[in-house]
């Protein structure tokens, strides 16, 4: 991604005098057995943090809570027992800023973050943004993998704060999936420190942790041998953390729970069809849809989601006929609560006889809106021999 146009764009932009607010970051760490270093991760965010929300895992045995709640802006605690993984998207309902940067309790940015950051966030162009990560693994002197899978290892870190347009899907280590368009930031990278906190026996139960948990088999690469060709870099500033003015500690544990879909919903509101039609005709139809769930409606652009509308076709009396029988295309985008009007066509059934068609919205690979709590909306229709007609 070139973003020599837009680093034009803001530096001209910066010289004027402008009543747009400044978007805010928010920076959210999840953390567990960290207390010893935590502070130094907090004072290193708060270089170009507006805010920080730090959640605690509850099966932490040191400070960590402690160091939370003497540093973050926002601390809360949270169990994921009844779930292998947690989920990225928890932070974001204690964030408050525009924007969120996830950043792990044992990462830092490379010099020179703050400097880009004003671009990224001004910029309408991108919901979110991946960037390349360096597993470290020396610091005397500091040196970091330039080899695969090591690097670039891109990470999706910074998003915007909607949850209307992100799904942390109920497998095991799975990050969010985000509507709209991304780009990978490769002028600024994720020094990642795990290789040199995370001792032996702790990966080796992190890595059962992620085979009983059905974890693809190939993250296991990443702590393999550290073999090929490693670089220098510059490690940042050691601070000194500061307590903030104004604090939100909340020590009720928050139990994470896996959801099985993401929350699709729509109500069909009209829809104008002929009621006779001849068989195999190609037919004209123009759907009015209110989007009655919590996520935003996106056509597809290549990655998630790929929302269409669909019907089931049915016999006169319910019974199931073709699961599949059609498709007509999202074109536009719409907010929760938002209504659309689309005209499509479709193909009708080849032989004569009543039917049903049960209208419903389809994420292809994924689910029916019907799964996730929606009713279809049936509308009988009658296949005619083309002669009739």
């Amino acid at each position: 991604m070139n973003f020599t146009t837009l680093s034009g764009f803001f530096a001209k932009f910066s010289k004027t005098k402008s009543s747009v607010k400044k978007p805010l970051l928010s920076v959210a760490i999840t953390s567990k057995n960290s207390g010893d270093r935590l502070a130094d991760v907090i004072a290193h965010a708060r270089r170009f943090a507006d805010e920080i929300v730090i959640g605690v895992d509850i099966e932490s045995s040191d400070n960590t809570w402690e160091v939370a709640s003497d540093f973050a802006d926002t601390a809360y605690r949270f169990d994921h027992s009844t779930t292998l993984d947690t989920d990225p998207s928890t932070p974001f309902q204690f964030c408050r800023g525009e924007w969120v940067f996830q950043l792990d309790d044992d990462e830092y940015m490379e010099e020179g973050f703050e400097q880009i950051l004003p671009e990224l966030l001004n910029t309408q162009l991108f919901t979110h943004y991946m960037f390349a990560r360096k597993w470290v693994v020396s610091l005397d002197p500091p040196l970091y993998m330039y080899t695969h899978p090591w690097y670039p290892d891109y990470q999706l870190r910074l998003m915007r704060n909607n949850s209307s347009l992100y799904w942390k899907p109920p497998r095991f280590h799975t990050g969010v999936f985000v509507m709209g368009p991304g780009a990978r930031e490769s002028r600024c990278a994720i020094l990642h420190y795990e290789p040199l906190v995370c001792l032996p026996e702790i990966q080796k139960k992190k890595m059962k942790r992620y085979r009983d948990g059905g974890s693809p088999a190939g993250i296991e690469v990443y702590y393999g041998e550290k073999i090929g060709e490693r670089r220098p870099f510059t490690p940042p500033t050691a601070l000194t953390p500061t307590k903030p003015l104004h604090q939100r500690i909340d020590p009720e544990v928050k139990l994470l729970t896996v959801k099985k879909f993401p929350a699709w919903g729509c109500k069909f509101l009209d829809i104008d069809l002929p009621k006779e039609v001849s068989a195999s005709q190609m037919v004209v139809v123009v759907l009015q849809i209110e989007n009655s769930g919590n996520m935003t409606w996106m056509p597809y652009s290549g990655g998630w989601p790929a929302l269409n509308i669909g019907f089931h076709i049915k016999s006169a009396s319910g019974e199931m006929l073709e699961f599949d029988g059609g498709r007509i295309e999202l074109k536009s985008k719409v907010l929760p609560s938002g209504t659309i009007k689309i005209a499509g066509t479709f193909v009708a059934p080849s032989q004569t006889g009543d039917y049903i068609l049960a209208w419903d919205m389809v994420s292809e690979g994924e689910c029916w809106f019907e799964q996730c709590g929606s009713e279809t909306f049936d509308t009988p229709i009658t296949v005619v021999d083309h002669k009739l007609l």
